[in-house]
């Protein structure tokens, strides 16, 4: 008996019933660039910034950002950062390719104080660069140590004044005394501490290598300088979840922001709203593998917006003090540690914000993170300066096979009607937001949590 064929993505345009463009490597959101243009102009999606980029994802489990486009040589990588491909072909994920630039994960390690991938390899001549990418050679560049014959990059917290790559060669110039300052705080190192130039401070640290590897061992292995602490459950297994504090100088900060900004689309309170932090979730490697496998079967993975509520007596996100809590009733640090779960997540907070279960029994999103505000009152937190926060997540939601529809209710038993994956509310008389409602656990993967305050 002939399998039937996989049906195809229909073009993210509501009215478009031409299927979504297949790239070969990629299947594309809409059927062509116009109707893509076309979507932003609507506000389906909200920006076609560096388009050969952002339609493909990072290859890395459990990231959802979009990969790097080299707009020079026209060319879109397999992952959004050299640290996120180095992980994957670590983790086993990946296997390098030959036919473009290569780093050294096995010899010498970039020169950038921090920094411990490998260095660039020119495939052309085989020969090592000093750094692992062009922007850390500039950055080098910019910083070079004072010291005569002395060619290492200065320490990025001493740049106010003379530029020294560690307290040893400070010292060889004059321009810092032996034992003037209190040791270096990395265990293990008898070197001074570098001081600041203008104000006298000791800086903790001999160099800013020291600084980073002291920060790894209290907060776990982090080789990104811009995250600024780590959350997480041990090291190893199936069971660990791993929470990460960006901060604001992050890449991805700024584009996170504008998309939780410009899709607020609701009325804003009357003084606006500032996001406060914004933290990267990963859970469970094996619910990212059951998620990564479901989206792989059905496709069709939107970004979407979800808000819910937060145990009374949990202050997680508040002061960032420690772990998640533990307690069963708190959905957002059920969701930061687990995952989205039908047992877990439906219907307790439309409840109690007396929002109905429209679509039935299921996880809902939508793609105005105004509407999501209306599900997180329950996780609203005063903090220590007078503020009202609040947070909601962003995630990789995968619809699949969507069934549209203009109506404002379904009958549980039409949830997903037969043959449909997922149910999407669009905008009309009745709904003036959209939702979008998914039935398996598998189908929602959490990427990032967003607290913010209302004024």
């Amino acid at each position: 008996m002939a399998v039937p064929a996989a049906p195809s993505r229909l073009c993210g345009i509501p009215e478009c019933t031409r299927p979504c463009h297949d790239g070969g490597t990629v299947v594309h959101d809409f059927c062509g660039r116009t109707h893509a243009e076309e979507a932003v102009s609507r506000g389906i999606r909200p920006s076609l910034r560096r388009p050969h980029g952002n339609c493909h994802e990072c290859k890395l489990d459990g990231c959802s950002l979009p990969v790097y486009f080299d707009s020079a040589k026209k060319h879109v990588h397999d992952f959004c950062s050299r640290s996120h491909a180095d992980k994957a072909i670590a983790d086993g994920q990946w296997t390098r390719s030959t036919s473009a630039g290569n780093t050294n994960a096995g010899g010498s390690t970039c020169k950038l104080p921090g920094c411990h991938l490998g260095v660039f390899i020119d495939p052309a001549t085989s020969l090592e660069s000093d750094y692992c990418s062009k922007s850390h050679r500039a950055q080098a560049n910019t910083r070079e140590c004072l010291r005569k014959g002395c060619t290492s990059t200065a320490w990025l917290a001493n740049i106010e004044g003379p530029q020294y790559c560690s307290s040893r060669c400070a010292i060889d110039d004059g321009g810092q005394k032996a034992g003037s300052s209190r040791s270096c705080k990395l265990a293990g190192c008898s070197e001074v501490a570098l001081y600041h130039h203008q104000t006298g401070n000791a800086l903790d640290y001999c160099g800013e290598d020291h600084r980073v590897r002291n920060e790894q061992q209290t907060l776990g292995t982090n080789g990104d300088t811009y995250v600024e602490r780590i959350f997480h459950r041990g090291t190893t297994g199936t069971t660990d979840f791993k929470l990460c504090v960006l901060s604001k100088a992050h890449p991805h900060y700024p584009s996170l922001i504008d998309q939780f900004v410009n899709k607020w689309v609701k009325p804003e309170p009357v003084g606006g709203i500032s996001v406060e932090k914004i933290l990267t979730v990963e859970v469970p490697a094996d619910v990212r593998r059951k998620t990564k496998t479901y989206e792989k079967t059905v496709g069709n993975v939107r970004r979407r917006f979800h808000g819910t509520s937060c145990s009374t007596k949990c202050n997680f996100f508040v002061d960032l003090r420690g772990n998640p809590c533990s307690d069963k009733g708190c959905k957002v640090c059920s969701i930061c540690t687990h995952g989205f779960t039908l047992q877990g997540n439906v219907g307790g907070t439309a409840r109690r914000t007396n929002f109905g279960l429209r679509y039935g029994e299921g996880l809902y999103f939508s793609s105005v993170s105004g509407k999501a505000n209306d599900y997180a009152d329950f996780s609203e937190k005063t903090d220590s300066n007078g503020r009202r926060l609040r947070c909601m997540f962003v995630a990789n939601v995968a619809a699949g096979k969507a069934f549209k529809t203009h109506e404002t209710s379904l009958q549980q038993n039409e949830c997903p009607p037969a043959g449909y994956d997922s149910v999407v509310g669009e905008v009309g008389q009745g709904l003036n937001y959209d939702e979008l409602v998914v039935y398996k656990d598998e189908a929602a993967l959490p990427t990032h949590l967003i607290v913010y305050s209302r004024h």
